[in-house]
């Protein structure tokens, strides 16, 4: 009888992140990423703690990045956005969407950390 082989390890977690870039009318200065990154988790059926909301300067150009645990997840945003016209984001929002970029979906692996090293040997003691 042959000793069975060590399990396989698991591989590691993914998450998917839907990056979906949008310009608004108005300054970085008065744009509030806080309601925005609300209302797009509303919209698409997330919790906010999964978006993060970067804003820089064109009128006011933000991305938000979506996160989600399975690629399921991430295409169902991404739909939503594709199939979401430009004044009905202004309105779900709340405000004045100038323009979108098509969301990307990317995949992002968590790897592991590695491994802590072996303890290290005892001392070897010369014996007389």
């Amino acid at each position: 009888m042959q000793p069975e082989p060590p399990p396989q390890p698991s591989p590691p977690p993914t998450l998917f992140v839907v990056s979906f870039a949008a310009t608004v009318s108005g300054t970085v200065d008065a744009f509030d990423p806080v309601p925005y990154a609300e209302r797009l988790a509303e919209l698409l059926s997330v919790s906010p703690d999964n978006i993060t909301v970067t804003v820089s300067a064109a009128s006011v150009l933000v991305v938000a990045n979506v996160t989600t645990v399975d690629m399921i997840s991430a295409e169902a945003a991404s739909e939503v956005l594709t199939a979401t016209n430009v004044s009905s984001l202004s309105e779900v929002l709340q405000v004045a969407v100038e323009a979108v970029e098509p969301p990307v979906i990317s995949a992002i692996v968590i790897m592991p950390p590695p491994s802590p090293p072996p303890p290290p040997s005892p001392p070897v003691t010369p014996t007389d």
